[in-house]
């Protein structure tokens, strides 16, 4: 077997990321986009001792479980892994990811035996993350290749709902507008280097800048106009990262507009939540999770419930009405000023 060699091969299966797993006397190739019975001539692209990589020239076979993806992205940039699978089997193959890795790592002799998946499996995400480049001749937004830090540019991201996609382009024109070079990393240099968006249950938004440098020209106007072209948007808030790495919040912050935090409802009860808090990214499921949580937890009024990376508290104040005492341990400070809040 060599490098740049073409073998026709059949997918007996996919690993944890979704790639297809083929075999060659036994030696696994693996191959993105390739779904399990598929055929395709495949070129090998690199030679471990234990594994091999390869990339298909040709599909011949296509699974009866494969779907045309919705984003044009979809294997180039690294956001998604499954859009090429039906919602159905996407189901079955995290189900069968949770149950190897409970035995494999866990070494846990138990089974899980449904999965219980969304209604909306697309345009679900409460929050995003975005970064923003200078390619020299204007400004980009979008995410990266897998694994690699080169720069694929989006209109329009399926996974997030569409405000999130609009307010993202409409922010990078405005910087192409006032000729204001977003971060270039190569030269370490310019401001907005990413650009992080998340929204409520009722639709009210968080807007965070997140910039190199303090000083961001036509910043003022920036805000005004977004605030006034988005009648939803509750906060914007400004924060600084200097540091050349791939942490996206810096430390410092100040608040642009409105408040530093938006409020959630879930079960009823309502959480403040700051732009550094972690937070459920789909509400819909987290609804359903929680209801579970309560279901299979038989929790009464003397149990003690411990729950640890608690976030905003939403898990423990759920459990404080039919517990007799919950206790939540995180690390993120503002989390737990937010929690204790709540």
């Amino acid at each position: 077997m060599e490098i740049n060699s073409i073998y026709r091969l059949t997918c007996v299966d996919l690993n944890y990321e979704g790639i297809g797993v083929c075999k060659i006397d036994g030696f696994p190739i693996f191959v993105p986009n390739l779904l399990i019975d598929e055929v395709a001539d495949v070129k090998i692209t690199k030679l471990n001792k234990n594994y091999g990589n390869g990339i298909i020239i040709n599909r011949l076979t296509n699974s009866d479980y494969r779907i045309k993806p919705v984003c044009s992205k979809f294997g180039i940039c690294g956001g998604c892994d499954l859009m090429h699978m039906s919602y159905e089997s996407q189901l079955n193959f995290k189900l069968k990811m949770v149950n190897e890795t409970l035995k494999r790592i866990g070494h846990l002799d138990y089974e899980i035996k449904e999965i219980i998946g969304a209604n909306n499996p697309l345009n679900y995400r409460n929050k995003v993350q975005i970064p923003y480049k200078y390619n020299g001749k204007k400004n980009i937004c979008g995410f990266y290749k897998k694994k690699s830090h080169d720069f694929v540019e989006f209109d329009n991201c399926y996974i997030c709902n569409k405000e999130i996609s609009d307010l993202s382009r409409f922010i990078k024109n405005l910087f192409n507008e006032n000729k204001i070079n977003c971060y270039n990393e190569d030269k370490d240099n310019g401001t907005l280097r990413n650009v992080l968006i998340r929204n409520t249950y009722d639709n009210r938004y968080m807007v965070v800048l997140i910039s190199k440098t303090k000083d961001i020209p036509y910043l003022k106007e920036i805000v005004s106009k977004l605030i006034k072209r988005y009648e939803f948007i509750d906060s914007v808030i400004l924060n600084y990262n200097p540091k050349k790495n791939n942490t996206i919040l810096g430390d410092e912050y100040q608040v642009l507009y409105g408040n530093d935090y938006l409020i959630e409802n879930i079960l009823g009860l309502n959480f403040k939540m700051s732009h550094k808090a972690f937070f459920q990214v789909n509400h819909e499921q987290t609804i359903n999770l929680y209801n579970k949580i309560l279901e299979f937890s038989n929790v009464n009024s003397n149990s003690t419930v411990l729950d640890v990376y608690c976030g905003v508290g939403t898990i423990s104040l759920a459990f404080s009405k039919y517990a007799k005492k919950v206790i939540g341990i995180e690390v993120v400070e503002e989390a737990i000023s937010n929690a204790k809040e709540n």
